[in-house]
């Protein structure tokens, strides 16, 4: 008993490790995650002052929870090292929810030069993520991200049971990106698979994109998708049809009618209707007036879409300036009428030549009659003779002596009257 105490003894007391072994995983790591955990405790208690550097370890390599805080502080920066380390967290870490706020903060806060990491994340193992990524597509509006959106649409063809979010949200951005041309090889893509809850979409970029194709591309387009699997697809397939009334269109109604449910086979029969009805001959010259100006109408507008953008804006521009040569024209007619008044009032109110000329006559009788009066004034002035007065009394006298008491002028005849001699 004894002896085998004596043995165990050497392996009860502790030893130190023998040189050249490496120190054990516990006494080097302990103190890290006290580390890590207070370093993301500061980072959330003041965010402007985190490390960008620790952060993203921490959402690449922590634990889940660690992962996501940590991420989460990312995606909340704005700067150029955040998205960067969102990029890189986005593409290396192992947490979905960690990956999920990296991609969130991308699409945020986010430009165009963040396409390549939407476009890796098109993969992800997470539907969330890729969802995410296909809305920062949408929402950058990158062409590169056409194709990798059509991809997606393609790789899905045989997801069911749920809705698969990313399809959905892929045929929207699609939209958005304006990939019109794609419609009928996503149409197609759709209606080959097996996905549900995408109807909605892709009647909506349907009715906003189809519109905008020219009639060849339009036409068959819409002929390949009036038996797509999404009944909102095929309505507006068929009313599409009746407006553009397309050679081939009625054809294809006509055929359509005996496969189509009881949901679109009314919408069918009235559409087929319209169709047949412009094609009757007028009874009357205002229902042939009417079907003109409906061709006429649909010509116009089948024009105008497959006119280019340039092309456009020069036949906006013809009516905004005959618009204004009209207002300028119109304008200058006004003043020219104002003016042709005003001169007709000022020439109500002068004299006329007539008068003008019966005053200057007048005034010449006047001015003769006022010199023959003056003449005749000064002949009679000139037979009195006045005498100085006498040196005693001062009495004036005339030139034969009598002493004269007054002289006075007529106001009328200009004559000098004389008054009686007086005695004084």
């Amino acid at each position: 008993m004894g002896f085998a105490v004596l043995c165990l003894l050497p392996l009860l007391i502790p030893q130190e490790p023998a040189p050249g072994l490496p120190p054990t995983p516990t006494t080097v790591q302990q103190p890290q995650p006290v580390d890590d955990a207070a370093a993301l405790c500061a980072a959330e208690r003041e965010p402007a002052k985190a490390d960008v550097a620790t952060l993203q370890r921490l959402a690449i390599a922590g634990e889940a929870e660690v992962a996501a805080r940590a991420a989460f502080l990312l995606a909340r920066g704005k700067g150029e090292a955040n998205l960067a380390a969102c990029g890189e967290v986005l593409a290396n870490s192992s947490s979905a929810l960690a990956r999920q706020q990296a991609m969130q903060g991308l699409l945020q806060n986010g430009d165009a030069k963040a396409t390549n990491a939407a476009i890796r994340a098109l993969d992800d193992a997470d539907r969330t993520v890729r969802t995410l990524a296909v809305q920062a597509l949408g929402k950058w509006r990158r062409p590169a991200g056409v194709e990798p959106l059509l991809a997606l649409i393609d790789d899905h063809r045989d997801d069911q049971g749920t809705a698969v979010t990313e399809v959905t949200a892929a045929l929207l951005a699609l939209h958005d990106l304006g990939a019109h041309d794609h419609l009928l090889r996503a149409a197609t893509a759709i209606d080959g698979g097996k996905v549900p809850g995408t109807g909605e979409a892709l009647a909506y970029w349907l009715q906003n994109g189809s519109s905008t194709l020219p009639q060849a591309k339009e036409l068959p387009l819409l002929l390949a998708v009036l038996g797509h699997r999404e009944l909102l697809v095929r309505r507006f397939a068929i009313t599409r049809l009746a407006q553009i009334d397309q050679p081939g269109a009625k054809k294809a109604l006509e055929g359509r009618l005996a496969t189509e449910g009881p949901e679109l086979r009314p919408l069918i029969e009235v559409a087929l209707a319209q169709l047949r009805r412009d094609r009757e001959p007028p009874v009357d010259e205002f229902a042939r007036m009417q079907q003109n100006w409906q061709a006429i109408t649909r010509r116009a507008a089948a024009s105008w879409q497959e006119m280019p953008t340039e092309r456009r804006a020069i036949v906006l521009a013809i009516p905004a300036v005959l618009l204004l040569a009209m207002f300028l024209l119109v304008r200058s007619h006004r003043r020219k009428q104002r003016a042709a008044m005003a001169a007709a009032t000022a020439a109500l109110v002068q004299p006329s030549p007539e008068y003008l000329e019966e005053q200057a006559a007048y005034e010449s009788e006047l001015v003769a009659e006022a010199e023959t009066a003056d003449a005749e004034a000064g002949a009679g002035a000139a037979d009195v003779e006045f005498a100085e007065p006498a040196a005693d009394d001062g009495q004036w006298t005339a030139a034969d002596g009598e002493p004269v008491d007054e002289v006075a002028v007529g106001a009328d005849d200009a004559e000098w009257q004389q008054d009686a001699p007086a005695s004084r």
